[in-house]
């Protein structure tokens, strides 16, 4: 289980991380790219490492691939995202946000999901509140349904600007803080985990560069860096 919540809030950092303040800019606007990311446990352990490549852009819409890797390289997940930028905002489907169904406890079943959207204004100051997200999804063993999985991000805050270092280089980031609440039923049986989430976005590059990943008490889970972009 706590492989799997790593995961999700990996991948959510990716998806979450689509901030532009020019699509041109925007590095997943621009097909061939690709970003690396690396994920450590509180004592500085590596526990997965995240993939994501530009697979076709058009328009104001993009097809980005992510795979996540475990410590020892053996693929975890895989998922597609379709990203829009319009130059006032931007939408990323929420469906996403969540682990493919290869990852740990739900390997080979089928996810559905309810279409959903997570708003990125690309207008962005201290002190700034930014829109909610919700989004539902059901876990299918063929016709059979395992799982239901509830997400919410909540109370989404712009608290300041900040410099931060990486492996792929140093960059002026917002700060942008939440709450996340993730609910899995199965066979009647639900477990409810809360989250707080700090990311650092460059606006430059439109993505973050570091994400940290706390329980409800603060006590720090994992923190998650840019290694390159290619």
């Amino acid at each position: 289980m706590k492989k799997y919540i790593l995961i999700l809030f990996t991948c959510l950092a990716f998806f979450s991380s689509a901030l532009a303040q020019d699509c041109k800019n925007f590095i997943y606007m621009t097909n061939g790219k690709v970003v690396k990311y690396s994920s450590i446990n509180p004592k500085g352990k590596l526990v997965t490492k995240m993939v994501y490549s530009v697979k076709a852009k058009s328009g104001h819409k993009a097809t980005v691939s992510s795979q996540v890797f475990d410590d020892k390289g053996k693929e975890l997940s895989t998922a597609e995202a379709e990203m829009i930028c319009d130059g006032n905002s931007l939408k990323i489907d929420m469906r996403n946000f969540m682990p493919s169904a290869n990852a740990s406890q739900f390997k080979g079943m089928t996810a559905k999901a309810d279409v959903s959207y997570l708003n990125y204004p690309t207008k962005m100051q201290t002190g700034q509140e930014l829109p909610d997200g919700d989004f539902n999804m059901q876990m299918f063993n063929d016709s059979q349904k395992m799982a239901d999985i509830g997400f919410k991000i909540i109370n989404r805050k712009v608290e300041g600007i900040e410099s931060i270092t990486t492996p792929a280089g140093t960059y002026d980031c917002f700060k942008i803080t939440y709450n996340a609440e993730l609910k899995t039923t199965t066979f009647g049986i639900s477990i409810l985990i809360n989250m707080k989430i700090t990311e650092w976005y460059a606006a430059k590059l439109g993505l973050y560069v570091k994400s940290e990943v706390s329980n409800k008490n603060g006590k720090l889970m994992s923190t998650t860096l840019l290694d390159s972009i290619d």
